[in-house]
């Protein structure tokens, strides 16, 4: 018998293993191809009379289970490298004093969960299609690399901002898996999969934007309540979440804000809770009774942690109520709610496994990849190439970050504290009221004027004036876009173009003039998310230069990455935008100029982050 091609076997669970081979020759069964094994596992072996020894099937099935390790090794590498900035930027949050800092739990959970439920199910039938495998692999892992290069050319910031890039990691995970394991692996974890979209912090941070101060609000009234039975301190009136902590040294003010509220403990245990329950047996309802009041749980220990605080602080005092106690008691009650979680699944009717069930033997993982996909040559190589090329346009994303943070948080001050360009004057000279009519209340339309010379490198005897239009409605900003109002009021607009600024800030340059003046104005601009107070904003920037001006200018060359090149190129592509030729050499040292002048600007706001951050 040849081990190219060996019969499907049922293992009798009695025998431990152990198989007749002569039994099995006899059978006729249905053959199937397999990866070739090493070459021991093929040698001819010397059979016993009445003793029953390991055949090479035996054998054969031990090397397709370690066959396995190999490919959840590529997997698990080739997400990591890929994605490494991804990836890393989330577990790197794990730290942070915010609400959403344990998102980075989401790739750690999902491990553990996808090689749970990944093993195939009793009396799943075993037919595979590879070409199914291909139709859904490769597009999943080619996608993710379109994205990354022609995304962030036209999304310009917010494709950080709003964390794209994280989205596309479970479909680069559904992908591997495809080419590594077969469509049967994934379907099993397709639940998994699609946690990985929990990682994605835009729906996280709409939710607390609208839950969070009520959160707080309840955790303070409950502590307030508790305060009045256990005095280790008391509540300052008129202010919300302010305590008074006699300690021995003295009294200190202890505030109750947002990130001690308990929404960080509670996230984190609706990740790990969910990530428990995709391996739990039982029913729906009583899955959700578990989430419920494990989630009641947390919120409680989060209390009692606040009142251990305060006690530790009237004892021993402040320094070590906050310096040293408080760092460290989140974590203790919220391992000590997860565990007493855990402990009463069976309470609810919840288990983790199965027992195992009499009949034919469940296969293992390593048996239904190797079944599946045989062999996963051609797949690495073209994962290889692929996992290069992501990483190489995810690593880009590392200059976006000054921007914004991990979490999409806007990093950078508004263009009022921060727009300064080394040798030019920046001075108010007009503001529009009327501009809130269209962009909100609370908006606001400031223009500035920038004079002075610059330097040597970056000079020009012509003002740059900016238009900067403030709002927290970004909606605003395409309702009344900059091109197409020049456009109603008849001016004749040409010449437009996407241009790279740096850190990932994509601007549109364009020419126009009004058709009553002899005027021939340059513009450029972009949008930004920017942090006003510790909440976020959004502005326009648009920097105007009368091209039509005889002045001395000086102007660098600009040098553009040149993925973000490819992207805009592919962009104007696909938006049948034709790329804007200088008409002549004095109007391509304007766009010189006006570039690099939006680059100062830029580089000069990402130097100085909020302080509100």
């Amino acid at each position: 018998m040849s081990l190219d091609t060996v019969p499907d076997i049922d293992v009798d669970p009695g025998t431990d293993g152990v198989i007749d081979l002569r039994d099995a020759t006899a059978a006729p069964t249905r053959r199937r191809r397999v990866p070739t094994p090493p070459e021991h596992i093929t040698a001819a072996r010397p059979r016993v009379p009445g003793v029953v020894v390991r055949s090479d099937a035996d054998d054969l099935v031990d090397w397709i289970r370690g066959t396995v390790i190999l490919r959840i090794v590529i997997l698990v590498v080739a997400t990591a490298v890929a994605f490494q900035y991804t990836i890393g930027s989330l577990l790197a949050s794990l730290g942070a004093d915010s609400p959403l800092a344990y998102l980075g739990l989401v790739p750690l959970l999902a491990m553990p969960v996808a090689f749970a439920r990944a093993r195939p199910a009793p009396g799943e039938p075993d037919v595979h299609d590879r070409h199914l495998d291909w139709i859904i692999g490769l597009p999943a892992i080619l996608i993710p690399v379109a994205a990354l290069l022609v995304l962030p050319a036209q999304m310009s910031t917010f494709f950080w901002v709003w964390r794209i890039d994280v989205l596309l990691v479970p479909i680069f995970v559904a992908g591997v898996v495809a080419l590594l394991f077969g469509v049967r692996t994934l379907f099993r974890i397709r639940l998994v999969v699609a946690f990985l979209l929990l990682a994605w912090p835009v729906p996280a941070r709409a939710a607390l934007a609208l839950g969070l101060d009520h959160f707080t609000s309840w955790t303070v009234s409950a502590v307030t309540k508790l305060t009045s039975i256990v005095p280790v301190a008391r509540v300052i009136p008129n202010t919300d979440g302010a305590f008074h902590v006699p300690g021995p040294a003295g009294t200190f003010t202890v505030l109750v804000a947002s990130a001690c509220s308990g929404v960080n403990g509670l996230l984190g245990f609706l990740l790990v809770g969910g990530a428990t329950l995709l391996v739990a047996k039982g029913r729906f309802v009583r899955k959700a009774a578990w989430l419920v009041v494990g989630a009641a749980v947390v919120w409680t220990t989060n209390v009692i942690r606040i009142l251990l605080v305060f006690a530790v602080g009237r004892f021993w005092g402040e320094d070590i109520a906050m310096n040293v106690f408080h760092p460290y008691v989140g974590l203790v009650t919220f391992g000590g709610a997860v565990l007493v979680m855990v402990l009463l699944l069976r309470r609810f009717g919840l288990s983790i496994g199965e027992p195992a069930a009499p009949g034919p033997s469940r296969r293992t993982l390593g048996e239904a990849a190797g079944r599946a996909v045989p062999r996963i040559g051609r797949a690495s190589v073209l994962l290889l190439v692929v996992v290069l090329v992501t990483a190489t346009l995810d690593n880009r994303l590392r200059e976006v970050n000054p921007i914004a943070s991990a979490l999409g948080q806007p990093r950078i001050g508004a263009f009022q504290q921060n727009g300064t360009v080394p040798g030019f004057e920046r001075a108010r000279i007009d503001h529009f009221d009327w501009a809130t009519r269209f962009f909100g209340d609370g908006s606001d339309w400031t223009r500035f004027q920038f004079s002075g010379g610059g330097t040597d490198t970056l000079g020009s005897q012509i003002p740059v004036i900016a238009d900067v239009v403030t709002t927290s409605n970004l909606q605003t900003f395409d309702d009344y876009d900059v091109e197409a109002c020049y456009r109603f009021h008849g001016y004749e607009v040409g010449g437009a173009e996407q241009v790279d600024l740096g850190h990932g800030q994509i601007a549109t340059m364009l020419s126009w003039k009004d058709p009553n003046s002899t005027i021939q104005w340059l513009s450029v601009y972009w949008y930004l998310p920017v942090n006003v107070g510790g909440s976020t904003k959004y502005q326009r920037v648009v920097l105007l230069l009368d091209s039509s001006s005889k002045g001395r200018l000086s102007a660098p060359s600009v040098t553009e990455n040149s993925t973000t090149r490819i992207g805009i190129a592919i962009n104007d592509k696909l938006n049948a935008r034709e790329s804007a030729a200088p008409t002549s050499a004095r109007n391509a040292e304007f766009r010189r100029f006006l570039t690099g002048f939006a680059r100062e600007i830029v580089a000069s706001s990402a130097a100085h982050p909020s302080d509100a951050e």
